[in-house]
């Protein structure tokens, strides 16, 4: 993971909540939807984390809380 970056792009269909930056990670607490026709949605929030590598974004969902 590279140096400290901060990271626009969100998943389409996802509505950050808060963000925090980390040792070069994006974390952003996420409402995300599933895309289904479900009456549920939106889901969470999770938090994912966000980082640049290889010039591409790349994510990771972390959970409903941060370590």
């Amino acid at each position: 993971m590279e140096g400290s970056q901060k990271v626009e792009e969100l998943p389409e269909g996802s509505k950050a909540l808060d963000a925090q930056i980390s040792g070069g990670i994006t974390y952003r607490l996420e409402k995300v939807f599933c895309g289904k026709d479900c009456k549920g949605c939106p889901h969470g929030p999770y938090w994912y984390g966000y980082w640049k590598e290889g010039g591409r974004t790349r994510s990771k969902y972390v959970g409903k809380m941060l370590p």
